[in-house]
């Protein structure tokens, strides 16, 4: 059921940006917010059926958000398999924990060169971005064809911020007025907007439908918020089957007196 690739199924595993006990280093251009050139991570030496993506920050490069993609080229054009991955550094002195590592059930061909940029809210930020790629048998799940974004963005933050009620279930805040694609599992992600926050726990729901009429999935993601803390935690992939051109929301609701706004950033599998 779902990505998880079968227990009895033979993996082998192979490592891309790796070296020196960190991933490679992307830089974001000197004009922030937007995107700079790929940065190699490496070739593949088989086909993937996905890959664990590992995103880190690094001593001395900045504090800032950050926007990542990952391309797979194969002698032509790049094509992008990550869209727009969120990275918030924001909290100062912090980067050892600001760590993500996520699995991208995403297919890759055998000898494509795998690339990394990034775009920040300030100039050339940095962060280091590695790749585990694997391959099981058979009776292995196959991957899909992208891991796309499903935000509407300005700038390197969401368009849209959702703002905490404290104990109350606030309304739905839109993140994206209409999906690019047909998508097959969501991810979440949350942006502290440079904000403190305060220390709590919330719930965030994701829902669809037009403004006025909107409905729940049933994904509910429970956060732990963290004053000053990172927040690089992504979850998912949680199964779905969403129509192209949906619209996407979240509604939340905290434990505490907590009234901050966060930016919500969604991904989503294409099917």
């Amino acid at each position: 059921m779902g990505y998880a690739r079968a227990l009895v199924s033979s993996t082998r595993y192979e490592t891309q940006g790796i070296s020196g006990g960190v991933g490679a280093t992307v830089t974001a251009p000197a004009t922030a917010n937007t995107k700079g050139s790929f940065s190699t991570l490496g070739t593949t030496g088989f086909e993937y059926d996905g890959f664990h993506l590992t995103i880190t920050g690094l001593p001395g490069a900045g504090t800032g958000r950050f926007r990542i993609d990952v391309s797979s080229n194969t002698g032509g054009s790049d094509q992008l398999i990550v869209e727009d991955l969120y990275f918030d550094a924001s909290p100062a002195g912090i980067y050892a924990a600001d760590q993500k590592s996520i699995l991208v059930p995403v297919a890759v061909p055998a000898g494509a060169v795998l690339k990394a940029r990034a775009q920040a809210t300030a100039a050339s930020l940095a962060l280091s971005v590695g790749i585990l790629g694997f391959q099981g048998d058979a009776k292995a799940t196959k991957g899909f064809r992208a891991l796309k974004s499903a935000t509407d963005w300005t700038n390197t933050d969401p368009t849209n911020a959702l703002t905490l009620s404290g104990t109350t279930l606030t309304g739905w805040t839109q993140i994206m007025a209409a999906t690019p694609v047909r998508l097959a599992g969501l991810y979440l992600e949350l942006d502290s907007l440079g904000s403190a926050g305060t220390t709590s726990h919330a719930t965030f729901e994701i829902g669809i439908g037009a403004s006025g009429s909107e409905h729940s999935t049933g994904i509910v993601v429970a956060r732990q918020l963290v004053s000053g803390g990172a927040l690089v935690t992504c979850h998912g992939p949680y199964p779905c089957d969403i129509a192209a051109g949906t619209r996407l929301t979240v509604r939340a609701q905290c434990d505490a007196a907590n009234t901050n706004s966060y930016g919500i950033v969604l991904n989503g599998l294409a099917a």
